[in-house]
């Protein structure tokens, strides 16, 4: 698992002129249109694509004033890095996301050309060596830079790039690459970003007032009797306390160890009594200088796995930071089941060099808590509206919605096996849901708050683990697909809309 958010373009650290802020309607406007090329090559979807480019460029405009330089390197690294690890989407709710390969089912009036033959092959490739090939042939990068871009070694991007090559060429009828049609940009783009980063300064304000909120109940409660000083604060968040500044419950999850690792040399360790492999990791990073921290989880049964953060001098110090998670299955096989002592070894790497002076790393390792335990926040009088992230802007999209007064009614319908499919969940209260296809269950969607939340999946009848998961299915048969709540205390909606 790796999870990253990306620092200025580190090619060059000569001083060079800075950004002005006023330039990025400019940038967005104007450039942003190349971004979202590389952002369909690496996703095949043109939602998915103008979702993560939207994304990265409300990453980008946070720290827009301290870029040095052209921009556009910093943003495409933003955009390349969050799409390797893109697993859980903007909403801070469970939100696993399928990267897809490229499937259409068939057309009697014009067949494929050889361009989308070539782009599903591609998008059959793995993340990483697909990444490889649309820096290198498309960005035209060098190795060295596609290798400062992706926090790996030139050895690395030369072995992807071999790899990625050699599985093309047995692929047969390769000649070219070049999608049908592209989504709007320039203006339009532009406001969705500005209404991203309108929501991400919202949600630092409720966030500060909400930790104002529980230090000033804290110290009151403290005055007035000081063995019983934690006081619910049920504004902002499902927990009464925070632990090292992050939250006891969030995203389904309880904090059962905290650190804060800052040495290279030394890795720091914690440790816990595990009661379930379901476990989360949280990170916050700082430094002293802009940079790109790899951090390294490891137990006695070896690596779980990474994840990298940019840091920054402003980094947050409360709150959950970045979320990441490793499937169950790995985890157990590291020796991390109920009742183990587990010790956790947290090792890091600067990516970027020369490094700072300091780095600080605080995680938290988060046990999934049991749907009854959970303390979610009190329902709030006006619920947010429903939102497809633009699935129903598809032609022959679907929205499927259980009744008004029965959220606990599973949906389901038929559609044809071959042709791609984008699905989105939306959930406007707390919530559990599991998305089957022909019986067997291939996403939970969960939402742990009353904010707006959901899930989005590409159902890809050409992806190896979905082959894999589901019975062996002819072209033309028709497929169930169906969303059935474990929890459900309000309204949701299926979008679902073919991809041509």
């Amino acid at each position: 698992m790796q999870l990253t958010t990306a620092p200025a373009d580190p090619r060059a650290y000569e001083p060079r002129p800075i950004t002005p802020a006023g330039d990025f309607a400019e940038f967005v406007t104007a450039r942003s249109a190349r971004l979202l090329r590389v952002a369909y090559l690496l996703t095949r979807d043109w939602a998915l694509a103008e979702d993560l480019l939207q994304s990265s460029l409300a990453k980008a405009w946070t720290a827009w004033r301290r870029i040095e330089g052209d921009p556009e390197p910093y943003v495409r690294r933003i955009l390349v890095n969050t799409y390797t690890s893109w697993w859980r989407r903007r909403w801070h709710h469970e939100r696993p996301i399928g990267e897809l390969p490229e499937q259409a089912g068939p057309d009697e009036h014009r067949g494929y050309d050889d361009r989308d033959v070539l782009a599903r092959a591609l998008g059959r490739l793995p993340r990483q060596q697909r990444a490889v090939l649309v820096l290198r042939y498309y960005e035209d990068l060098s190795e060295a830079q596609i290798a400062d871009v992706l926090g790996i070694s030139p050895g690395t991007v030369k072995s992807h790039a071999a790899k990625a090559i050699a599985k093309l060429r047995v692929d047969p009828g390769l000649t070219g690459l070049e999608p049908d049609s592209e989504p709007p940009a320039g203006a339009a783009r532009l406001a969705a970003v500005q209404g991203r980063i309108q929501q991400a300064r919202q949600r630092r304000i409720v966030s500060a007032a909400s930790v104002c909120a529980v230090l000033l109940a804290l110290v009151l409660g403290y005055a007035v009797n000081p063995i019983h000083h934690v006081v619910p604060d049920p504004v902002a968040s499902a927990t009464s306390r925070l632990i090292d500044g992050f939250p006891e419950y969030a995203l389904g999850n309880r904090v059962v160890a905290t650190g804060t690792a800052t040495d290279e040399a030394t890795p720091t360790k914690v440790s816990w009594t595990a009661s379930t492999s379901d476990i989360s990791i949280y990170v916050r990073c700082r430094a002293s200088e802009e940079t790109d921290i790899r951090i390294t989880f490891g137990v006695a049964g070896g690596e779980l796995g990474q994840m990298i953060c940019g840091a920054t001098p402003d980094g947050p110090r409360t709150g959950v930071g970045t979320a990441g998670s490793w499937p169950v299955e790995k985890v157990m096989n590291a020796g991390i089941t109920a009742g183990a002592s587990v010790v956790m070894s947290v090792s890091l790497g600067i990516v970027r060099r020369p490094a700072p002076a300091e780095v600080a790393v605080d995680f938290a390792v988060a046990e999934r808590v049991a749907w009854s335990d959970y303390p979610f926040p009190t329902k709030p009088t006006v619920l947010p509206e429903l939102d497809s992230n633009r699935v129903d802007q598809f032609p022959g999209a679907l929205r499927l919605q259980p009744p008004t007064d029965d959220p606990m009614q599973p949906v389901t319908t038929k559609v044809p096996w071959g042709p791609r499919y984008t699905m989105n969940i939306s959930q406007h209260g707390v919530g559990l849901l599991h998305l089957s296809v022909a019986g067997v269950e291939v996403m939970r969607c969960g939402n742990w708050s009353w904010d707006l939340g959901g899930c989005g999946y590409t159902l890809d009848p050409d992806d190896g683990d979905l082959r894999l998961k589901l019975p062996k299915l002819a072209p033309g048969t028709e497929v169930e697909i169906t969303v059935v709540p474990e929890h459900a205390a309000a309204d949701w909606a299926v979008w679902l809309a073919p991809l041509k």
